[in-house]
């Protein structure tokens, strides 16, 4: 299972973003196998876009992400198994707690996370 960072998939569509095209070769090297959004990276998606355009653009961006053919998939963790396991041991504390679960996903579940996040990368394994 590869799931994929909200950086990843807001650079994929979004042409101007200045990681686009690293965006578009990383899922392109990826094309074959199944990439899962999780509700929370939804969650930020949705927020960033509708704080950089705007509520409408934001609307829009959903319904092209429903159908460009990743997968919603929810892990169905608890918050607090995150906060134990990750955030508290783990996290400096300067991460969001979206990519808190990303860390969880990949150290307690072995979970592929795609991700340009430099400071998350150091927590992946």
């Amino acid at each position: 299972m590869i799931i994929l960072d909200t950086n990843v998939v807001y650079a994929f569509f979004i042409q101007e973003d200045s990681l686009h095209e690293k965006a578009v070769d990383l899922i392109r090297q990826y094309q074959n196998q199944d990439l899962f959004i999780i509700p929370r990276i939804w969650e930020e998606l949705m927020t960033l876009i509708s704080i950089r355009f705007n509520s409408k653009k934001a609307i829009l961006f959903d319904q092209t992400l429903k159908k460009s053919g990743f997968i919603f998939y929810d892990p169905k963790i608890k918050q607090n198994e995150v906060w134990t396991k990750f955030w508290r041991k783990k996290s400096p504390h300067r991460m969001s707690f979206a990519d808190c679960v990303l860390g969880y996903l990949n150290n307690e579940k072995g979970i592929t996370v795609l991700t340009f996040d430099q400071e998350l990368q150091k927590y992946l394994h």
